[in-house]
């Protein structure tokens, strides 16, 4: 029954999830011990973590496993122009949780604050820090340089391009772009970090 219950949790592609684990003795008794995880789980992370926890708890103890959550992955989006953010914003809110900033800096420090997103869309020309220098900041640093980020820009010459791929973004493109390309290349990112 738990083998089955994690599994059918795979179909919930770009979402982290959330769970309890349940162990007592019997059906009838109260509950012995109560596990309860306090990040979101990947799901093979979290389909890992528990099989350990079964595989360790003595045969006669009855297992409940409980989903509390399930949630969108989420979006940091990084552009000094407000139609661009709200545009990305309409396009991506459906699948995804998303959140915007106006430039490198005011994203760093919302980051800084605990708000660390999966995925992170910034643009190259903003105020205050721009995508060159933020790209280098999270890149540099131990806990942002796994995130992932596309950068997205009017900038189409190839030298703007190899530098952000050189400095570890993850993908470029060039404004205008098509949506549909966009959500693509998003989904073939997530995939990748999956089976890493």
């Amino acid at each position: 029954m738990i083998v089955q219950e994690l599994t059918s949790f795979g179909s919930h592609q770009n979402m982290n999830i959330i769970v309890e684990l349940e162990i007592s003795k019997n059906e009838n008794t109260t509950l012995e011990m109560g596990i309860k995880s306090s990040v979101n789980y990947k799901f093979e992370r979290c389909k890992y973590h528990f099989f350990s926890l079964l595989s360790s708890s003595a045969s006669n103890f009855m297992v409940h496993l409980k989903l509390i959550k399930v949630m969108n992955k989420k979006i940091l989006i990084i552009d000094d122009d407000p139609s661009i953010r709200m545009l990305l914003e309409h396009i991506l809110k459906e699948k995804y949780e998303v959140e915007s900033k106006e430039d490198g800096h005011d994203a760093l420090l919302y980051m800084q604050e605990g708000n660390v997103p999966d995925m992170i869309i910034s643009d190259l020309s903003m105020p205050k820090m721009n995508g060159i220098d933020f790209i280098d900041n999270i890149k540099s640093s131990n806990f942002f340089n796994n995130i992932s980020l596309i950068v997205l820009s009017a900038k189409e010459n190839s030298k703007e391009r190899i530098e952000c791929l050189k400095r570890r973004a993850d993908d470029y493109m060039v404004k205008p772009f098509n949506p549909e390309e966009l959500k693509l290349r998003i989904s073939n990112i997530f995939r990748r970090m999956e089976i890493i």
